[in-house]
């Protein structure tokens, strides 16, 4: 990295791309959402590469395929030749091998996490995605309320208003202290709008570059 990076990372609907916006604003600084450069990064991993191949064998037109189509397909074929359990683990090093490689990029920048690619079960991933972080100048954990029930509740009401889908099991398990990388700074927001999240992050950041 030449210049520092900003990672904004949280559970679904925290505020991750809107603050992501306003900050990179403020700070005049590029902003890279990892929801948006995923995609390609997943195909750096032989093993999807191979899965891939073995769909083209079936006639199956990968490039074609929606994103939810897409990892539906790997899922099959991967658990096929090698066993559910085993999708589940390249899934996990899929996604953190894509924040990893959105943390690489040239610095100054802000880098927002889409909710799950700081989700870890393996300890090889989570060892690999906290040096990722201690490398950035500085990492912050969006989160309306410090107890996982209330922040739960809050980001379900504010995700149904968008018409978004809810898992609350799903939003509690992420805004447990445990879901969270280690070293990554808490920032509970409240009701704050993300310009005045962007504000308070913007002054933090100035004050350590």
């Amino acid at each position: 990295m030449s210049g520092p990076i900003v990672a904004l990372l949280g559970p679904q609907g925290a505020g991750k791309s809107s603050v992501g916006r306003q900050l990179a604003a403020r700070l005049g600084w590029p902003q890279h959402s990892v929801d948006a450069h995923c995609w390609a990064h997943y195909r750096e991993l032989p093993e999807v590469l191979a899965a891939e191949d073995e769909l083209r064998r079936r006639a199956i037109a990968v490039e074609e395929l929606a994103r939810r189509a897409y990892l539906d397909a790997l899922a099959a074929v991967v658990g096929e030749t090698h066993g559910e359990a085993h999708w589940w683990r390249l899934w996990e090093r899929m996604r953190v091998h894509a924040a990893l490689r959105c943390l690489e990029r040239e610095g100054p920048a802000i880098v927002d996490f889409g909710a799950g690619h700081a989700r870890t079960q393996l300890a090889s991933t989570r060892a690999a995605l906290q040096d990722g972080l201690a490398r950035c100048e500085v990492a912050v954990w969006l989160q309306p309320w410090p107890e996982a029930e209330r922040a739960a509740a809050s980001l379900a009401e504010r995700l149904r208003c968008l018409g978004r889908a809810v898992d609350e099991r799903t939003l509690r398990g992420d805004c447990s202290p445990e879901a969270r990388p280690r070293g990554v700074e808490v920032v509970y927001t409240g009701e704050l709008e993300p310009g005045a999240v962007a504000d308070r992050l913007a002054a933090r950041v100035q004050g350590s570059v």
